[in-house]
């Protein structure tokens, strides 16, 4: 299962921990890829380019609970990419 909108609007912290995650009326069986993404490009995407060090920060956090591939983000940054920008 996957948020499907899982960005930075819909996440609740207490100092550097998640406390919830909101709006999951979207949820549906996707891609879990397509969420990491989504968090990653709202976090860390700014006017001044991507911040790589907040990336590699989520994904440090994300892989204490799961253990992905190596090129897990770049992947996920393809799909994603591919599923906003087709018409």
């Amino acid at each position: 299962m996957a948020h499907r909108d899982l960005w930075m609007d819909n996440l609740l912290f207490k100092g550097n921990k998640i406390t919830a995650i909101l709006d999951f009326d979207r949820l549906k069986y996707d891609y879990p890829q397509l969420d990491i993404a989504r968090a990653i490009l709202s976090g860390a995407l700014n006017e001044k380019g991507f911040d790589v060090t907040l990336a590699v920060t989520f994904m440090n956090g994300y892989i204490e609970t799961y253990l992905l591939s190596k090129d897990y983000l770049v992947n996920a940054l393809r799909l994603l990419w591919y599923m906003e920008s087709t018409c």
